[in-house]
């Protein structure tokens, strides 16, 4: 049963850890990790973008909806950023007619049509140009009976099945141009019968799910039960642990202000029930032009306590973040180096770069990891210009807020004209059957002949490619690839040692 809708704001598996080893066979060598899918963002408290803000306590969660084409997201994601938040989008396959009009073609998406391709790579890059995680959600309340177009009985019709597929289709796509900056929550409705059913049958499975959330509402106009997390939740908790996800799930959308009424539980018994039942938070839905009801100061004070209460009792501390001095600095490449202390929660860290202490630039989270005591942390960068000085800093996330380490500069050397040296070689992105990898060298631009070794037909093939930069499809999964990069003069004879990049396809 559904008891909201919302304007829309603007009408709009996950890659595993790989290795890169990029040996140059002359006088020079150097090998480089990408780093592993970082852990998902702390996700304890959200609200929506387009209704009331929070009292309170900061929330690390903006949510925001976009209908199907819409690929104009970075004005949201920066807005989300700038709030020291991670944005959420709600990816939604209409166009907000109805219910009843199958404006948006799910098989279409399931059978990636160059339209529907195109789009879910356009919001892939979007986020890779962002540069920070951000949370997605495709078809959500799949679960409801005609209550969106996706849904079974709805105007598409849409089986399990047949949502399964064009879900495991967009989050491939977006992933295939986000890095692995795409971290994608599965969103069903609370199943409190009626049109609600188990979401069990959607479950896609483990690979093309970070994240689990739950949407509801407790409202006794339906049962007494419902004014209570057991009676609103409780099944659908259950019904997600028997698919055999076992980590947190998030109340990803719902509307508390009638608790603490009559005939409802407290706002501290419901959180206390959440977390008692593996829930990490809320995000709260208000929207008075929807009609939606608004906490009180009171409410939010008492809400933002009782999360706090199962987050360290409200004493946990932003990380401890320190920028080092960057090394193997080249003409168009440098590692960037710092430390951090994540205070005892799950941290991610990034380095931001540019020509001015704006940066502009970031490089790919990575996890720190939840320890007590400082962990030394690196990046490669590559593309820079020769001669330049580069400013930079690390940056430090955790449930309690960014900590940013002083800035640091380094400059690249000159451009020259001997042979070329081969370094920072690493996996930009890799799943089970698409890899891009990159190299840095000490003379660009240039050219580059890649020839790549594996099983499958792409066995032997060579490309000869213009930027340090080469892409690979039709790839097997779980198997080992290895990529031969070779300098090329103007000639096109090899110039300088070759270099090896070894990667991992995902399972």
């Amino acid at each position: 049963m559904t008891r909201k809708r919302r304007a829309g704001g603007a009408a709009l598996g996950a890659a595993m850890a790989a290795t890169a080893l990029l040996t140059a066979t002359g006088l020079s060598a150097q090998a480089s990790t990408a780093p592993s899918k970082p852990a998902p963002p702390p996700a304890t408290l959200g609200i929506y973008a387009g209704g009331s803000a929070s009292q309170g306590q900061h929330p690390n969660i903006l949510n925001e909806y976009y209908a199907w084409g819409d690929t104009s997201i970075s004005s949201f994601l920066n807005s989300a950023h700038s709030q020291g938040a991670t944005p959420f989008i709600e990816l939604e396959p209409w166009t907000e007619a109805s219910a009843s009009n199958c404006t948006v073609s799910m098989s279409g998406i399931a059978n990636n049509t160059s339209s529907a391709v195109s789009y879910e790579k356009a919001i892939g890059t979007a986020i890779a140009n962002f540069g920070h995680p951000v949370i997605l959600t495709f078809a959500h309340e799949f679960n409801v009976s005609g209550q969106y177009p996706w849904a079974t009985g709805g105007g598409c019709n849409t089986s399990p099945s047949g949502w399964i597929a064009a879900w495991k289709s967009v989050v491939t796509n977006v992933n295939s141009t986000a890095g692995q900056n795409a971290y994608w929550l599965w969103a069903p409705n609370a199943d409190t019968g009626g049109t609600t059913q188990s979401p069990a049958p959607w479950w896609p499975g483990i690979n093309y799910v970070d994240m689990v959330g739950v949407d509801g509402y407790p409202d006794t106009e339906w049962g007494s039960q419902f004014g209570t997390f057991s009676g609103e939740f409780g099944p659908a908790f259950s019904e997600i642990r028997s698919v055999g996800w076992s980590g947190p799930i998030f109340i990803s959308e719902t509307n508390l202000a009638r608790l603490d009424h009559s005939g409802y539980e407290s706002l501290t018994g419901f959180v206390n029930d959440l977390f008692n039942a593996g829930g990490s938070g809320v995000l709260e839905f208000e929207d008075p032009s929807w009609g939606s009801p608004t906490m009180t100061s009171q409410q939010w004070t008492e809400l933002d306590n009782a999360i706090a209460a199962h987050n360290g009792g409200g004493t946990q501390q932003a990380p401890a973040a320190t920028t080092n001095a960057a090394s193997n600095v080249t003409s168009s490449g440098a590692t960037l180096n710092g430390s951090v202390n994540p205070k005892g929660a799950a941290t991610t860290y990034r380095f931001d770069y540019g020509t001015s202490t704006s940066y502009g630039s970031s490089t790919t989270a990575g996890s720190a990891g939840s320890g007590t005591a400082a962990v030394n942390e690196s990046a490669n960068v590559s593309g820079l210009a020769a001669s330049t000085t580069y400013h930079y800093r690390i940056e430090a996330t955790n449930s309690a807020g960014t900590t940013y380490g002083t800035d640091r500069t380094f400059t690249t050397s000159a451009g020259g004209t001997g042979a070329p040296v081969l370094c920072c070689g690493h996996v930009v992105s890799v799943n089970n059957n698409r890899a891009v990898v990159a190299w840095d060298s000490t003379v660009e631009p240039g050219t580059w002949k890649v020839t790549i070794v594996g099983p499958g037909t792409i066995n032997g093939t060579t490309n000869t490619v213009g930027i340090p930069q080469a892409s690979y499809s039709g790839l097997e999964a779980g198997h080992t690839y290895t990529v031969t990069v070779q300098q090329l003069d103007s000639n096109g004879q090899p110039w300088g040692a070759s270099g090896q990049i070894v990667f991992v396809t995902t399972s």
